[in-house]
């Protein structure tokens, strides 16, 4: 063998090994696989805060909120609306207010995240929705009847925990992609 085809061998194998050594970059990432494994109590938490969105722009009333809340709360294996809670429900001025049923600490718990989502509303826009619902949840306990959450449609309850999903889904995914180190 001629030293110049001794040297092109060894240019050769040399290149072969830097090929098969050389560190390879990452495969794109696959959407799916690193969307952590949704748990029903971030699907819940979502969903609750939409069903405050739409509650706060008037798009439902307390009840269909509540009910709601009632579905989302199944969703992730709380206890139910149904059996009587006599605790507070949480720091703010609904918390003044004793639950004497399950359901009313679930419309005191609905009105107590509105009260949350309007904090830091333009002046005004808190005031009136506060006083709204406040006028429509002493509605619902006049006359001396006990509070009641009305049952949601299946097809209206499979639309509400479908949207829940979707959207913690989509927040998953944002957070998964930031969690990513950059290239």
């Amino acid at each position: 063998m001629s030293r110049q085809n001794a040297i092109l061998l060894a240019v050769a194998a040399a290149s072969v090994l830097a090929v098969l050594t050389a560190p390879r970059p990452a495969p794109p990432p696959d959407p799916g696989r690193d969307v952590p494994e949704l748990i029903p109590d971030h699907v819940r938490s979502v969903g609750m805060a939409l069903a405050t969105d739409d509650l706060i722009a008037g798009r439902v009333t307390l009840p269909e909120a509540a009910a709601r809340f009632r579905e989302l709360e199944r969703l992730a294996g709380l206890p139910g609306a149904d059996p009587p809670n006599l605790v507070q429900v949480r720091p703010g001025p609904w918390s003044e207010n004793w639950a004497e049923t399950g359901a009313d600490r679930l419309y005191l718990r609905v009105l107590a995240h509105v009260e949350a989502g309007v904090e830091f509303a333009p002046p005004g826009v808190a005031d009136e929705v506060l006083g709204r619902l406040g006028r429509e949840y002493l509605a619902l306990r006049s006359g001396g009847r006990p509070l009641e959450v009305p049952d949601l449609p299946p097809s209206r309850r499979d639309a509400v925990l479908a949207q829940a999903r979707a959207a913690a889904e989509r927040a998953a995914a944002g957070l998964a992609s930031a969690r990513r180190p950059a290239p």
